[in-house]
């Protein structure tokens, strides 16, 4: 079995794993997803131990597609352990999806050396979400994602550096944030999840390059 495999097994098993280690104050994830006063938000967290599987299973069968699911569980693992630290990502508005999406769609389309104009699109969305009533993006967004699209559009030579700024600017400020609470709050479970989340982005990013370079 390929190392990459392997890992992904154990990766997808740590997740499952630490689900149901404690997270924070005697509560585990499951405690977080069943009990926590999050609204209906509290049960996406049942997304990391079904992702967990889902990736150990792509492991197991050396599915092609597995470089994409490692990282798409590396975000959303992440995702939610900043939004249970921060308590503070707008999960009932749509922008908070359009932007997080972006900055997503940004990272797995370089990561899998997709073709450059495909990089327009997060930015695309970015500029019409923008000028939308009813959504709110911030303006520096919409500046970055309206560079990136055109950038990308002409496969100017910008376009990679723009579409890695995407993301950096959406996550840093919730990383800074979340660091210093998990370094004096966070439990064993917690720990176990957001390595496991960082592990299945770094290893999707290399089976994906892998399977490009073939």
């Amino acid at each position: 079995m390929k190392k990459q495999n392997i890992a992904l097994i154990v990766i997808g098993l740590a997740l499952i794993v630490g689900f149901f280690l404690e997270w924070m104050m005697r509560k585990s994830g499951l405690d977080v997803a069943l009990h926590s006063q999050m609204g209906w938000g509290r049960t996406l967290f049942f997304a990391i131990p079904m992702l967990g599987a889902v990736l150990a299973g792509v492991g197991l069968l050396d599915h092609k597609l597995r470089g994409g699911v490692a990282i798409l569980t590396g975000l959303v693992t992440l995702g939610l352990t900043i939004y249970l630290w921060t308590k503070a990502l707008p999960l009932d508005r749509i922008e908070f999806w359009i932007v997080v999406g972006a900055a997503a769609g940004s990272i797995y389309l370089i990561a899998t050396k997709a073709d450059t104009k495909l990089l327009a699109i997060p930015g695309a969305a970015l500029v019409v979400a923008y000028f939308v009533p009813t959504i709110t993006v911030p303006f520096a967004l919409m500046v970055i994602g309206a560079a990136l699209a055109i950038a990308g559009f002409s496969k100017h030579r910008t376009t990679h550096g723009l579409a890695l700024a995407l993301p950096i600017i959406v996550i840093a400020p919730l990383v800074q944030t979340t660091a210093l609470v998990f370094r004096y709050q966070a439990k064993l479970g917690m720990w176990v999840v957001a390595v496991a989340g960082i592990a299945a982005i770094a290893v999707g990013i290399a089976a994906a390059n892998k399977k490009t370079d073939s």
